[in-house]
């Protein structure tokens, strides 16, 4: 939980070129004590929403940002993001 405090926003790593790359939407899949809860975002900013179910997150229960759309700054065309399921420990 530590690794997230402060982070609001979605950002790209491990990639040349990815600080540059915009984030046009996603979809935030938490399940928590077995139920799962979806959240969509159409920016690269968390929602107040986002941010609450995130905090309440205990050991075992775990989160998955999905259907992550960008883009490059000089372009309109957008590709789907490779994402990880988190699990919290």
């Amino acid at each position: 939980k530590k690794d997230f405090v402060g982070k609001s926003s979605l950002q790209i790593e491990g990639c040349p070129g990815a600080s540059e790359t915009i984030i046009n939407s996603f979809t935030l899949e938490i399940v928590k004590g077995g139920k799962t809860t979806i959240l969509q975002s159409k920016t690269d900013h968390l929602t107040n929403e986002m941010v609450a179910q995130l905090k309440t997150l205990s050991s075992g229960d775990s989160f998955e940002f999905k259907k992550v759309w960008a883009r490059w700054p000089n372009s309109q065309d957008t590709y789907q993001v490779r994402t990880e399921k988190f699990t919290v420990a």
